[in-house]
């Protein structure tokens, strides 16, 4: 997978393509460093600091500079366009972008470049002498690349990476390529990525510009989710709200079930995800096998989510609530409303990462007989309707008495619609 993710905009790019002739040069010394993908490209780009002056923002550290983004870090905000277009190596640079994506299991990316005036073809053969091992430059699917890699504690080697396909997190990647912007004709990146499990170590060494704060973290210790209490004041606040209303205590031992979801009007698109539940501490722990994945949640009465994590991300990482705010209500008459302040944050934390702060208000909607979920429960549920403030996510619930837990019956979001729910197979061990 050594595309770059698209990110810059449209607009500003064809813009510059408009303006006046260059204003500044970089030096043949800077683009050689560019396509060795190594720290040498920031110690050259120090050297033109003086002709970039007014055209190119730059930022510098020691004895290295780069080219500023607003941030790197977050979508459509790691590109630039300069403020007037720069010359080098014969070809007009119209901007740069520098961009780090997460994307788990299939690797971290980090990606900078030049935007270029050209075609692909003739951007390469203007380019071609300055390249760094210019030899190993291959033609790929409409670009120019030359790529190699690392395996943990061994030296770069020469590797014809394949297109589209992701590195993983057992290996890094260092491509240089000479492709098409893909959303813009007549704009060329011409730049690096180094893709896969990419750590702090080769980050000082191949990206000084690229602060420690902003280094990945190291991942947590195997079955950190599991062995990693909760925040005392979460556990503290969950116990508390459970107390003042019993009737959300959990009442069972392990439950397990296949929960089908639908999509209102178009039947042929089902799906089943295996459930597993178990109460722990009072809270249930969840386990969902999407085929694919494998979700693992601590929630409270199955309603609001304290942790969660994809079970076997190699960084055993998740998401953890750090703070907790609520009430449960005892009373469960139609009407009755209630709410929970959430704050949240991955563990280790993301380069970058602010706590998110969430609130869900819920009101209480009517009773029905259990049997209606499914036919192996017993007793009365209650059916409530809870709403993010932040998103608009809705999730309709029913607490089942019986049990003292919630089961969703259905979900609306912006970006996947309304979705319905209902259980089978469902077994039960008080």
């Amino acid at each position: 997978m050594h595309k770059y993710v698209r990110r810059c905009g449209a607009a500003f790019i064809l813009g510059a393509t408009q303006m006046a002739a260059a204003q500044a040069q970089i030096s043949d010394a800077t683009l050689r460093g560019l396509s060795a993908c190594d720290a040498s490209f920031f110690r050259s780009l120090q050297q033109d600091g003086a002709a970039l002056a007014g055209s190119v923002p730059l930022a510098t550290r020691g004895d290295a500079s780069w080219i500023k983004v607003p941030n790197r870090n977050q979508a459509q905000a790691g590109s630039i366009e300069f403020a007037a277009p720069v010359r080098a190596g014969g070809v007009t640079l119209l901007g740069y972008t520098d961009e780090v994506s997460d994307l788990g299991s299939l690797g971290r990316y980090y990606s900078w470049a030049f935007l270029v005036a050209g075609k692909v073809d003739a951007v390469y053969r203007q380019l071609q002498p300055l390249i760094h091992d210019a030899r190993r430059m291959r033609a790929d699917d409409g670009a120019y690349v030359r790529s190699d890699v690392r395996l943990p504690g061994g030296p770069w080697q020469a590797f014809a990476s394949a297109s589209g396909v992701a590195a993983g997190r057992d290996k890094v990647e260092r491509v240089f390529l000479i492709e098409p912007h893909g959303e813009l004709d007549g704009v060329v990146r011409v730049g690096c990525s180094l893709q896969g499990g990419v750590d702090a170590a080769l980050l000082r060494e191949a990206r000084p510009d690229i602060d420690a704060s902003e280094y990945p973290p190291p991942p947590n210790a195997t079955g950190a989710f599991d062995s990693a209490p909760l925040p005392p004041g979460v556990l503290a606040a969950a116990q508390a709200a459970m107390a003042a209303a019993p009737v959300w205590q959990p009442r069972f031992k392990t439950l397990s079930s296949s929960r089908e979801s639908t999509t209102p009007g178009k039947p042929g698109e089902a799906s089943v995800v295996d459930q597993e539940w178990r109460v722990r501490d009072g809270l249930v722990v969840t386990s969902e096998n999407y085929s694919a994945f494998t979700m693992q949640r601590v929630k409270l009465a199955g309603l609001f989510q304290l942790r969660a994590a994809e079970k076997g991300d190699v960084r055993n990482g998740y998401l953890a609530t750090s703070g907790l705010s609520l009430s449960l209500p005892a009373s469960l008459s139609p009407g009755t409303r209630f709410q929970a302040n959430m704050t949240t944050i991955n563990v280790p934390a993301k380069p970058g990462e602010r706590p998110e702060q969430v609130t869900t208000l819920c009101e209480v909607q009517d009773t029905l007989q259990a049997s209606t979920i499914s036919a192996s429960l017993q007793g009365a549920a209650t059916r409530f309707v809870c709403t993010s403030q932040e998103s608009g996510y809705v999730v309709e619930s029913a607490l089942l008495h019986d049990l003292g837990v919630a089961m969703q019956l259905r979900t609306v979001s912006k970006a996947h619609g309304e979705s319905h729910y209902r259980y089978l197979n469902l077994q039960i061990t008080k």
